[in-house]
């Protein structure tokens, strides 16, 4: 069986919100909307700046993970897993930068 090579890149659209970023785009064959903090937040993913994370098919537009201030639904498959940590790393790299720039 041939297996589809998978995207290394995460493409991204933003958009400046009061106190931080409202981030969009797509890894594979998954879509995410993301709102992302100026700073770390003991209510963000892993104490970071990720506060709000949904996760979808593209296809079937399916939710399959979404962080709201907790876990609502945390990636069941291990491809799902590492598919939202990934997305997860980007966007803090994002939040990271944007300080920087400041």
């Amino acid at each position: 069986m041939e297996r589809k090579a998978r995207s290394e890149t995460i493409k991204t659209i933003s958009s400046s919100t009061f106190g931080g970023w409202r981030y969009g785009g797509e890894l594979d064959d998954y879509t995410f909307e993301a709102k992302v903090c100026s700073v770390d937040s003991m209510r963000g993913i892993k104490y970071g700046h990720v506060m709000k994370l949904f996760v979808y098919e593209k296809k079937s537009s399916k939710e399959v993970a979404v962080y709201q201030y907790g876990w609502d639904m945390y990636p069941k498959t291990p491809e799902i897993q590492m598919l939202t940590e990934r997305i997860i790393d980007h966007l803090e790299q994002l939040a990271k930068a944007e300080n920087n720039k400041a």
